[in-house]
């Protein structure tokens, strides 16, 4: 009954992440050249630019946890978690906090369904370790 409350109070913060409720896009108005500034409640504000190959890195892991996500859906986890896997790599490498967060909220999802609790709550803490 428990690891279901825990399992539960996860699945929403990872409808938060996913929402973007804790990081909304702001633009610094007073960049020449327009790079985003981001703003976390209670953090501070970061300013980052992106090159090409990050940009393209980045299109390629949100198209990885797309297919995680129709895999999921088909019930297929372990197919699901392969896929959140290689794109947690990618968000690693482009130190993206929230959409490592979001991986690994989806990686401990999918543990849980494979019944793999203890690797789940794992991801979850790290996941909320992040934030």
């Amino acid at each position: 009954m428990q690891s279901k409350k825990i399992f539960f109070v996860l699945l929403i913060v990872m409808l938060l992440l996913t929402c973007n409720l804790f990081s909304m896009p702001v633009f610094n108005k007073f960049s020449l050249n327009k790079s985003p500034l981001i703003f976390i409640p209670g953090g501070t504000n970061v300013l980052f630019q992106q090159n090409s190959q990050d940009i393209a890195n980045e299109a390629k892991a949100d198209e990885l946890m797309q297919q995680g996500y129709t895999c999921f859906g088909d019930e297929k986890y372990h197919n699901a978690l392969d896929y959140y896997q290689r794109a947690l790599s990618l968000y690693r490498d482009l130190t993206n906090k929230r959409k490592i967060a979001n991986c690994l909220l989806n990686i401990g999802i999918a543990h849980y369904f494979i019944d793999n609790h203890a690797q789940a709550i794992l991801n979850y803490k790290e996941a909320l370790d992040i934030l």
